[in-house]
């Protein structure tokens, strides 16, 4: 399997493994970050995104640099399919291009840039 599979398979099954049990974190989320009120699962902070971009990215942002990296990574599977398409032709950068993508959530400058996140 190429580099590319490999890397989007390991991530594809990350995210399935993270979906079922998150309920609890995602009450949570909800009480600090009203922006996330109303999803039930991780899928549903994805279509939250879709519907609120800046404001529900702005929310992950802020909980991922308060220490929660579970937010951050419904960040980075947010970008995925663009980084995907990014790298299409181009297998053998898309590992490296997730590992700066994942460093570019980590370090988002949020008070700096709100918008167009």
């Amino acid at each position: 399997m190429a580099t590319m599979e490999l890397a989007l398979t390991a991530l594809n099954t990350e995210w399935r493994a993270l979906l079922p049990g998150c309920s609890a974190q995602l009450t949570g989320w909800a009480e600090a970050e009203p922006a996330l009120a109303g999803a039930t699962d991780l899928d549903g902070v994805l279509a939250l995104i879709r519907r609120r971009p800046d404001e529900v990215l702005t929310a992950l942002l802020r909980l991922g640099a308060a220490g929660d990296p579970l937010a951050h990574r419904v960040v980075l599977q947010t970008m995925l399919g663009m980084l995907v398409r990014w790298g299409a032709g181009r297998p053998g950068v898309l590992p490296e291009a997730i590992s700066e993508l994942w460093l570019a959530i980590v370090e988002y400058p949020l008070e700096r840039r709100p918008r167009a996140i």
